[in-house]
C-alpha cells in the first residue's frame, strides 16, 4: 500500500524535509522521481548535488517568472500541462518507490493542474507519495498528512531574506 504524506503550512521547510526523504530513500537504493512545480532547480544547490551523485528522475516545471494568482494563471495553467505531458511519455514505463510532488498543493489549490493529470504519475509508484505546498487543495485538508508546518516566526518577518547555501 501506498503512503501518501502531505507536508504542508506556511513555514518555511517543506522542500527542506522532503530533500531529507529523498537522500534516505536513495541511500537505501530507492527509486526516486522528483516533480518541482513552479521552480526552476537554478538556485537549488542540494537538487544540483543529488542529481550529480544519485540515479534518479528529477524534473522542474517552473518559469523565470514568478506565479501571481489573477495575473498569469492561464499561462502558468498551460505551461505546466504541457510540461505534465513531457515528463509522462519521459517516465513513462518507470517504476517508483517513493514520488515527491514538490508545491503540488499549491499548483492545486489554484487549480493549475488538476489531479487527474497526475494520475498517471501517482500510478507508477509502489511506496511513499510525498506532497508538498504552502498551500494545500481542500480535497487534501481532510487527509490526515503527516506533517503540517506551522509559521510562528520568521526571520523574513525580521529583515532577514533567504542565504544561499544555508536556507536554499
Amino acid at each position: 500500500m501506498v503512503q501518501i504524506e502531505i507536508i504542508w503550512g506556511d513555514g518555511r521547510g517543506k522542500t527542506t524535509n522532503a530533500v531529507g526523504k529523498i537522500l534516505r530513500s536513495l541511500i537505501d537504493n530507492k527509486k526516486v522521481t522528483v516533480i518541482q512545480f513552479l521552480k526552476t532547480g537554478k538556485e537549488c544547490g542540494e537538487c544540483k548535488y543529488i542529481k550529480e551523485k544519485f540515479n534518479l528522475n528529477w524534473f522542474t516545471i517552473g518559469k523565470e517568472k514568478f506565479f501571481i494568482p489573477q495575473k498569469n494563471e492561464k499561462e502558468f495553467r498551460e505551461f505546466i500541462k504541457e510540461q505534465i505531458s513531457i515528463v509522462k511519455e519521459y517516465i513513462k514505463n518507470t517504476k517508483n518507490d517513493v514520488l515527491i510532488l514538490d508545491e503540488l498543493g499549491f499548483v492545486l489549490y489554484y487549480k493549475l493542474v488538476q489531479i487527474k493529470d497526475i494520475y498517471p504519475l501517482i500510478e507508477q509508484t509502489s511506496e511513499k507519495i510525498i506532497i508538498t505546498g504552502r498551500l494545500i487543495s481542500k480535497d487534501f485538508k481532510n487527509i490526515d498528512s503527516d506533517l503540517v508546518i506551522k509559521e510562528i516566526r520568521h526571520p523574513f518577518q525580521k529583515g532577514i531574506f533567504a542565504r544561499k547555501g544555508v536556507d536554499y
